[in-house]
């Protein structure tokens, strides 16, 4: 690809002044998307930080909070189980959770 472009007028232009040419015929669109895309970034990074405060600020959790309960204790009644490669399996029956008085 040669570095060179043939012009309107048939002269050849240099890269640098092909940009330049680009630039300056759409000048107004190229602010506008900066912009556009300078204001979202400006967002996000204000969301970031927001959120760090957030964070930064926040109590740590209470310590005196229940810890999850086991389930009572109850019969699971036997059953088949379809593994992934098809293949299915009897599973018997058996007694879960916890005993509770």
């Amino acid at each position: 690809m040669p570095s060179q472009t043939p012009s309107e007028d048939g002269e050849t232009t240099s890269a640098a002044e092909t940009l330049k040419n680009l630039f300056k015929k759409n000048k107004t669109k190229i602010l506008f998307v900066g912009g556009a895309v300078l204001a979202v970034v400006t967002g996000v990074v204000i969301s970031l930080v927001e959120g760090q405060d957030v964070a930064e600020d926040a109590e740590p959790p209470v310590a005196d909070v229940q810890k999850r309960q086991s389930p009572a204790r109850h019969p699971v009644v036997g059953h088949q189980r379809t593994l992934q490669d098809g293949r299915t399996v009897d599973v018997s029956g058996y007694d879960r959770g916890v005993f509770t008085a």
